[in-house]
């Protein structure tokens, strides 16, 4: 069975059509970008929604899957993201939703220098230990991906997901996880690393749960407690 059939991008697409309708507004205020590109892009809903809003030059890049994006092919380039991916110029924003989770670890720190030679300001969000999911081989805590922004001098703006995290048009995962980075800019005075309650609800399993919340640092642990106590 392929992994990354038709059923897959199915599931996906409107969760991510729905989730883009309400985020790609407050990106847009936040960056004003004129050309996006989607590293992972999937069906192409996020990147087809910010065309709609405005931005003319935009590139969404994943798998050679096989018709399954609603971009133009014009717009459209297979690649195999276990490797490395130059495409050769820079955009206004890059964006990895819910992508990296699915490369193997050792990709990782590759991946995330990818992302930072393609744009100033990179949009991105990855599943967090136990948030479960098709072939997801390397989740981690969101603070894991800030340190690897870190390394390339881009900060942990999070500035997004304080707008979307009570709104139930946005997919769970999108309003845990997705964090805005940018070059030479100050981090947010925030804890990245939290779970959703959303996410606590659909079947995390209790155990795994406070396994997870050990790895946390003393004081992200606190305000979890905390917040759902």
């Amino acid at each position: 069975m392929d992994t990354y059939g038709p059923e897959f991008f199915g599931a996906i697409r409107e969760s991510s059509r729905n989730s883009a309708e309400v985020v790609v507004p407050l990106v847009s205020d936040f960056i004003g970008p004129a050309s996006v590109v989607d590293i992972g892009c999937g069906t192409g809903e996020w990147i087809d929604v910010f065309a709609r809003h405005g931005v003319s030059d935009y590139l969404g890049v994943d798998g050679a899957y096989g018709g399954h994006t609603t971009i133009a092919q014009s717009h459209f380039v297979a690649a195999d993201l276990s490797l490395p991916c130059s495409l050769g110029r820079t955009f206004d924003l890059a964006m990895s939703l819910e992508v990296a989770e699915h490369l193997p670890v050792e990709r990782a720190s590759g991946f995330v220098a990818d992302l930072v030679r393609l744009a100033p300001a990179v949009l991105f969000s990855a599943a967090i230990p136990a948030q479960g999911g098709i072939d997801h081989v390397n989740e981690r805590w969101q603070s894991w991906w800030a340190d690897h922004f870190a390394i390339h001098g881009y900060a942990a703006r999070d500035v997004i997901r304080p707008l979307i995290w009570d709104d139930d048009r946005v997919a769970v995962w999108y309003r845990q996880n997705t964090i805005l980075y940018v070059r030479d800019a100050e981090p947010t005075n925030t804890i990245l690393d939290v779970v959703h309650p959303r996410t606590l609800e659909k079947g995390l399993a209790p155990r795994g749960l406070r396994q997870n919340l050990a790895q946390l640092p003393a004081a992200a642990r606190r305000s979890i407690r905390h917040r759902f106590r």
